[in-house]
């Protein structure tokens, strides 16, 4: 990744944020808006962690105007230093947490740097 970016060039990446985690653990997040059309829009994550499996399984419900789609995902449960490790072993020369707080509060923002 890091080959690919110029000097100065930098990633930005959000992943999931487990650094309270210390068991097995399920929760849901509720999001909700309005689309640029102003259709409503309601989105329901229901998380499952596995700290043993290392894996983050999630499904999604996401209604737009009163029609319901569903999905779900399954991913490798990385943790934070891992990620950092990861990116400035790919050549990245600073990795930096960002404070971004949204409606994506269960998700870390990272960005690489490459100087």
């Amino acid at each position: 990744m890091a080959g690919a970016l110029r000097s100065g060039g930098a990633l930005l990446l959000d992943i999931p944020d487990t650094r309270d985690i210390t068991s097995d653990v399920s929760y849901v997040t509720e999001n909700g808006g309005l689309t640029r059309d102003g259709l409503r829009v309601a989105i329901v994550d229901e998380v499952h962690v596995s700290l043993a499996h290392r894996l983050r399984r999630w499904r999604t419900t996401m209604t737009i105007d009163g029609t319901v789609y569903g999905f779900e995902r399954t991913s490798h449960l990385i943790q934070l230093e891992e990620v950092r490790s990861d990116l400035k072993a790919c050549g990245f020369d600073e990795v930096k947490t960002l404070e971004i707080r949204n409606i994506r509060d269960n998700f870390i923002s990272l960005l690489a740097i490459k100087l």
